[in-house]
């Protein structure tokens, strides 16, 4: 399974000491082509949460013909699930609109995603881009009415495939759509070559 997009909306709200279900219904959309629709919904059966995966199903001889140039059979050791590289600004002269570089993605953070074709997880690469919108916040003083920045909608939009030990560039650009909203919009290109978008990445956060 090859993600493609991911969307995610917020419509109602989670609490401490609620259950959760997930109800999932997939749909064949071509050949290859699937998309998966997942209600998140609470113990009273209230909608909190959608989510919308597009995806490619491809099958094991497939994969190996298309990402020959990926595979990579060296043995990493394990740095744990919440080890992730690092971004550090390079440009942060307006913080509206700034240049970042992610340190190198490891093999060691490729573990049990795509075995022996190391490549950058989308859901890893959006923690690092929703760790670094933490911090704008706090070095704006922004200061969330709920205690906490709460994601009322995120996309993930992936163009490429990312491989590991490859260094990219981030241009992210940030809107604030109202007092409470912030949109957090985040291009991943090829460090040289800004033309080359691999992922992009956009966040609405309430504050």
């Amino acid at each position: 399974m090859l993600g493609e997009k991911f969307k995610a909306f917020r419509v109602g709200a989670f609490e401490a000491t609620t259950q959760y279900k997930a109800v999932i219904e997939s749909i064949v959309v071509r050949k290859r082509k699937r998309k998966s629709i997942v209600n998140v919904l609470s113990d009273k059966g209230d909608l909190v949460y959608k989510l919308v995966f597009d995806y490619f199903m491809w099958s094991e001889g497939e994969f190996r013909r298309k990402f020959s140039s990926l595979r990579n059979e060296t043995t990493a050791g394990n740095v744990g699930p919440d080890a992730l590289p690092q971004l550090a600004r390079i440009d942060f002269a307006d913080p509206y609109h700034y240049l970042s570089v992610i340190s190198l993605f490891e093999l060691q953070h490729c573990l049990e995603h795509f075995e022996n074709y190391p490549c950058m997880p989308g859901l890893s690469l959006y923690r690092i881009q929703a760790l670094e919108a933490e911090r704008w916040l706090q070095e704006m003083q922004v200061t969330p009415l709920s205690g906490r920045p709460i994601i009322d909608e995120l996309i993930i939009h992936s163009n490429k495939i990312m491989p590991a030990e490859t260094p990219y560039a981030v241009h992210t650009s940030v809107s604030r759509w109202s007092l409470q909203i912030l949109q957090f919009r985040q291009k991943v290109v090829a460090i040289d070559n800004a033309d080359m978008v691999y992922t992009v990445i956009i966040f609405d956060v309430h504050v």
